[in-house]
C-alpha cells in the first residue's frame, strides 16, 4: 500500500526512530516498569517476530505519539484508525506547549488470550523532544483489532505520563540587572528558558563586568516533565554535600509539569572559595509512597570552565596568574608553555580539549602504535569528546578514553538528533559534532552554551 499524503510522510519519519527504539524493547520497558507506581504494559511481554506484525506495532505507536502532539492526519490517511473519537488520546497540553516532536517509540505485544479474531493489545514508551533539550517519557497502552478491508481499527487507548527517578537539570547564573521581575510571574517556561539562556554567564570564562562580588539569580530548569505536585528547590552553600547551605530566598513554580527553582544569591565569579548551587526534587503522588523522599539531584559550582585550567595549570608549576577566570597575558603564557611541553598544537587557547590534555597524567602524549579491532581510536574519541562539550553534553575530560559519561553523552546525542542510539564513537559522528555550522544553527546548542555543568557525581 503506498501512502504519500503529508501527514503519512510525517509519521513515515518518525518511524525511522522506531526501529530503533524497537531493539530497546527488552531492556526498557522492564526498566521503565520498576520506576513507575504501575505499569500500563502486562506482566509478560514478548517480541514479535513477523515483520507485518512488527509494522503493525510501529504505526500503532506512532500515531498515538502523534496524537498527543495534536496531530491527527495519520489516523485517517496511514492504515490506522481510530474507532470512536474517544478511542484516540487526548493531545497533551505539555507537548502542546510548542516544539515537541515524536522522536522515539518502544513497542511490546501481549494479551492474544482469545485468539487473533479477539484483537490485540500493544503497550510501550513514546518520547518527545524538543529544540531546547526538553524530554517528555510516556507509557501508553492500545488496544487493536485488523479490519476486513486491511487496515487497524484502534478501540482503545490509555496514556500515563513517567516520571524520571533522576531528572535532568540546567542551571545558568544571570546578573541580576538583566532579570525582568515581570518575566518570572507571568511568561510560559519556555519563553523564561530562552531569555535567561541569551542573558547568562558564559560558563567557559567570565568577563569584566563580571568581576567581583555581585548579584545574581541562578536558575535551575528541570528539563523532564514531572508531576505538577512535585517540589523543586535550590540550596545555596559552600559544601558540596548534603543538604547543607540556605534556600530560604528560592522561588518555584511549574507549568504543565515543567518546574523552574530560582534564588538569588550575592557572590563572585572570579575568586575563590568555590559556591556550590544544590538542585532538590520531591516527587509527587504518580511516584509511589515510600519513593517519594527528597533527593539531591544535581550540584552545580560556581567555578567557570576558564577558572578549572587556571586552577590546574597552577597546580603543575605553570604561572597562569591569578585564578579569576580572566583571561589575561599570563593565562595565554601558561596554557601555551602547557601546549608545548606536552608537544600539543601551541595556541594559547582555552578549550576542552586543553582541560582533558591538564586532567591527564603528566607524561608526555605519546602515539599509539597498535589498536585493538574491538578499541575505538584515541584521536577520534577525543574529537568527538570536544564536539560533543561544544554542544553543551558533558562527556568528561577530552583524554581519548571511552569512559561511561562519554557513552552517555553520546546517547544522548545521538537520541537528541534521531539517530540509532548505541554510545559509540565512530568517523561520522564526530564530523557531525565538531561541524562548527550544526553547532551554531541548533538551537539546542544556542541555548545549554551558556548551562553550567554539573561538578558532582549524581546520586
Amino acid at each position: 500500500m503506498t501512502l504519500t499524503t503529508k501527514g503519512t510522510r510525517r509519521l513515515r519519519q518518525v518511524l525511522v526512530g522506531i526501529v530503533a527504539g524497537m531493539t530497546l524493547v527488552v531492556a526498557t520497558m522492564p526498566h521503565l516498569h520498576a520506576q513507575s507506581q504501575g505499569s500500563a504494559v502486562g506482566q509478560e511481554t514478548m517480541t514479535a517476530e513477523d515483520p507485518r506484525e512488527r509494522d503493525t506495532l510501529m504505526f500503532v505507536g506512532g500515531v498515538i505519539g502523534l496524537a498527543l502532539q495534536g496531530i491527527t492526519d495519520p489516523a485517517r490517511t496511514a492504515p490506522v484508525r481510530f474507532a470512536t473519537e474517544g478511542a484516540m488520546p487526548r493531545p497533551d497540553p505539555a507537548i502542546l506547549e510548542g516544539g515537541f516532536y515524536l522522536v522515539s517509540v518502544t513497542a511490546v505485544p501481549y494479551d492474544k488470550a482469545g485468539g487473533e479474531e479477539s484483537g490485540r493489545t500493544v503497550g510501550g514508551v513514546l518520547l518527545h523532544r524538543d529544540r531546547f533539550g526538553r524530554y517528555i517519557s510516556t507509557r501508553y497502552a492500545a488496544y487493536y483489532r485488523a479490519a476486513p478491508d486491511g487496515s487497524i481499527v484502534v478501540h482503545s487507548t490509555t496514556v500515563e505520563p513517567i516520571d524520571t527517578p533522576v531528572p535532568k537539570i540546567s542551571i545558568y547564573i544571570v546578573p541580576a540587572e538583566r532579570v525582568i521581575s515581570g518575566l518570572l510571574k507571568t511568561q510560559p517556561v519556555i519563553t523564561l528558558l530562552q531569555y535567561v539562556a541569551n542573558n547568562a554567564v558564559p560558563r567557559f570564562k567570565t568577563r569584566k563586568a563580571d568581576r567581583g562580588e555581585k548579584d545574581y539569580y541562578v536558575f535551575a530548569f528541570f528539563m523532564d516533565r514531572l508531576a505538577e505536585d512535585a517540589k523543586v528547590g535550590l540550596l545555596i552553600g559552600d559544601q558540596s554535600g548534603g543538604f547543607t547551605g540556605h534556600g530560604r530566598d528560592t522561588l518555584s513554580f511549574q507549568e504543565n509539569g515543567w518546574h523552574v527553582a530560582y534564588t538569588p544569591v550575592r557572590f563572585a565569579l572570579d575568586c575563590t572559595p568555590q559556591v556550590f548551587f544544590k538542585v532538590v526534587y520531591t516527587p509527587g503522588t504518580r511516584v509511589s509512597p515510600d519513593r517519594r523522599e527528597r533527593m539531591l539531584v544535581a550540584v552545580f559550582t560556581s567555578d567557570s570552565f576558564l577558572q578549572q585550567i587556571q586552577r590546574l595549570l597552577a597546580k603543575r608549576g605553570y604561572n597562569p596568574g591569578p585564578i579569576d577566570g580572566m583571561m589575561g597575558p599570563r593565562t595565554r603564557e601558561a596554557i601555551r608553555q602547557f601546549q608545548q611541553d606536552r608537544k600539543l598544537s601551541v595556541d594559547g587557547e582555552p578549550s576542552v580539549f586543553l582541560l582533558g590534555a591538564l586532567n591527564t597524567s603528566d607524561q608526555p602524549a605519546t602515539t599509539v602504535k597498535t589498536t585493538n579491532a574491538s578499541t575505538p581510536d584515541p584521536g577520534m574519541v577525543r574529537k568527538v569528546q570536544w564536539g560533543l562539550a561544544q554542544w553543551g553534553y558533558d562527556p568528561g575530560p577530552a583524554d581519548g578514553v571511552l569512559g561511561q559519561r562519554t557513552r552517555q553523552a553520546i546517547r544522548e546525542f545521538q537520541r537528541d538528533q534521531g539517530l540509532t542510539v548505541d554510545g559509540r564513537p565512530s568517523a561520522q559522528l564526530a564530523a557531525m559534532v565538531t561541524d562548527s555550522r550544526r553547532q551554531g544553527s541548533a538551537s539546542r546548542s544556542q541555548v545549554r552554551s551558556k548551562a553550567w555543568p554539573n561538578k558532582v557525581q549524581r546520586p
